[in-house]
């Protein structure tokens, strides 16, 4: 009767040993997955943010003509004459 409790046990710890270690396996392949694609989405993020920095310091002289058409946008939602002083 010992024997087969003996080896009973033995086949219990050495199931629940492969499972918990097959789950930190796992555990840690979905470390290192989060880990590559939280580095791989900030190089995105720095070439897309690039090219909208340079824009930036281009566009920050406004034409009349785009006053205008932002005066007119305020008007027609406020319907209201308005006087545009400053566009941030």
């Amino acid at each position: 009767m010992w024997d087969k409790l003996s080896e009973s046990l033995v086949v219990m710890l050495v199931g629940i040993s492969a499972v918990f270690s097959s789950l930190f396996f796992f555990y840690i392949i979905i470390m290192i997955l989060q880990f590559i694609d939280n580095k791989l989405n900030s190089i995105r993020v720095q070439k897309k943010l690039t090219p909208l920095i340079n824009e930036e310091k281009n566009d920050l002289k406004l034409s009349p003509e785009i006053v205008a058409v932002i005066s007119a946008a305020v008007y027609e939602v406020i319907k209201k004459p308005i006087v545009v002083k400053k566009i941030k």
